[in-house]
């Protein structure tokens, strides 16, 4: 008996282990968040007549951080008034992709959360409205508002395209191994509702871009049965 605590302690650990080892790709390519990140290359720079998108780098340990197996980082400029919107758009497995959130991640940089996170509903024409969180944030005299939602990937051509913002996206998306998220980001003017932001007039614009080409379509995608820790495992385990 005095050496249960070892043995349930390396029990915990070969389970916390082998947990991260199938939610991060460890030992297999993701095929099917690389299949979904052949689709974000397609996504056209010109939205519109007027918005001109320019990308941004970002550096790896970001993309590791994010479980970006593809994405889109990209500042539209309107042409006509000059506004800008930033777009991050990404896709992964979806235990890297629900959990980092502007909620989490704004606040490790520094930013302070302005406003309490709200839903949003985006008109996306000829489709059901996508459904987004958003929240303001602001670092200094700078603010910004975010606008936030994922969506599963499309496994048959021509069905419909869903963008999702659920309360627990954690129990809602599972374990599957591809999952696409959406950021649009603009400076906020004080005072400004959601509806006023720049974010959902450039949204308007390019969801059914973006849609017409997530509709194409990717191979089914499979979910990862996850690892239970054992009921003694560590707190630091069962954390993570």
């Amino acid at each position: 008996m005095r050496y249960l605590p070892y043995i349930l302690a390396v029990v915990a650990l070969v389970g916390f282990t082998a947990y991260q080892g199938v939610v991060t790709d460890r030992w297999r390519d993701n095929v099917e968040a690389e299949a979904c990140a052949e689709l974000l290359e397609m996504v056209p720079k010109q939205i519109g007549a007027d918005w001109v998108g320019e990308d941004k780098e970002v550096p790896d340990f970001i993309l590791d951080t994010a479980g970006a197996k593809g994405y889109v980082s990209r500042t539209y400029k309107n042409s006509r008034t000059k506004e800008t919107v930033d777009v991050w758009f990404i896709v992964g497995h979806s235990f890297n992709i629900w959990r980092h959130t502007p909620n989490i991640c704004y606040k490790a940089q520094g930013f302070t959360q302005q406003s309490p996170q709200d839903n949003y509903e985006i008109q996306v024409k000829g489709q059901e409205p996508a459904n987004f969180f958003t929240s303001t944030f602001n670092k200094g005299p700078y603010a910004e508002r975010v606008f936030w939602t994922w969506s599963t990937p499309v496994t048959e051509p021509g069905q419909p395209v869903e963008w999702i913002a659920p309360e627990n996206a954690r129990g809602h998306f599972g374990n599957m191994r591809a999952l696409y998220k959406l950021y649009f980001t603009s400076g906020v003017k004080e005072n400004e509702k959601p509806e006023e932001s720049v974010c959902v007039r450039f949204a308007e614009e390019f969801l059914p871009v973006a849609n017409k080409i997530l509709e194409q379509g990717t191979p089914p995608v499979t979910a990862d049965a996850p690892v239970a820790a054992p009921a003694t495992a560590s707190p630091a385990a069962a954390a993570g």
